[in-house]
């Protein structure tokens, strides 16, 4: 059977058989989506359905975040400790068939994941305002999400040997990504250094342009559309995809471990 299809099917078991994973990647940001809401009381009524969407557009930044930096770190983690690897390496089964296999199966995931947060937010009152050309751009940021996300975590899978400790990790940096990068607290009330954090990570620079064309450049607090801010978001992105894709098949694959 294609390698590829083989991994992929095994990593959505893992999603189908493991409920904390299901709670913490979508439980999760759907209760926030709920719950934000309702606990802002200075936001005037107007603003509320823009409020709704801004909240679901980071939400799904936090899916995306969870699904590749910390359940695909811990995946590849566990089955490392159950020595699938020590297996693949004595087949001639190429690393990287299974690597997209893995990266195919969280793609799936996010992008359901992600329906059901949006139709989540729309029956709430979201509100987003767009034409086809902007959706089309929002997509090419969520593709930057996944690069980013993917990387990070083969980064993390590829030196870290235990599964809770890869999936933590994970968790971490997902946290301070989201917390630091403009998605949790608003852009204008971060410290100048952690600004330029927001603007230059491509986690949150891609997220912060998905809201300036969705929602409103006040609910972002700058522009993230400049040509330079969007060639260094996609450089980045790029860059940590391949960096994880490298250590993933090659430093990660000679440990045998």
């Amino acid at each position: 059977m294609n390698p590829i299809l083989v991994s992929m099917n095994r990593t959505l078991k893992e999603y189908t058989r493991n409920r904390m994973i299901i709670v913490s990647t979508l439980a999760v940001p759907l209760f926030f989506l709920i719950l934000l809401p309702v606990t802002i009381i200075d936001i005037p009524d107007v603003l509320l359905p823009q409020l709704k969407g801004f909240i679901t557009l980071t939400m799904i930044t936090l899916l995306i975040m969870s699904a590749t930096q910390a359940n695909l770190a811990g995946f590849i983690a566990a089955d490392r400790e159950r020595g699938l690897y020590r297996k693949i390496m004595s087949m001639p089964v190429a690393l990287w068939k299974e690597c997209t296999g893995r990266i195919l199966a969280v793609g799936i995931f996010s992008f359901v994941s992600m329906i059901l947060l949006v139709l989540l937010g729309l029956i709430y009152g979201a509100k987003f305002d767009f034409e086809v050309i902007e959706i089309i751009m929002c997509l090419g940021f969520l593709l930057l999400i996944g690069l980013a996300g993917v990387g990070t975590g083969l980064i993390i899978a590829s030196f870290v040997k235990n599964e809770s400790v890869a999936t933590h990790m994970g968790v971490a940096l997902t946290l301070v990504i989201f917390f630091l990068g403009g998605m949790a607290i608003p852009f204008s009330d971060l410290p100048n250094l952690i600004q330029l954090f927001a603007q230059v990570h491509p986690v949150s620079s891609a997220t912060a342009s998905i809201v300036y064309l969705l929602i409103d450049e006040n609910f972002v607090g700058y522009n993230p559309l400049n040509i330079g801010q969007v060639i260094l978001t996609s450089l980045l992105s790029s860059i940590l995809f391949f960096i994880g894709i490298i250590l993933y098949s090659n430093y990660f694959c000679r440990r045998r471990s």
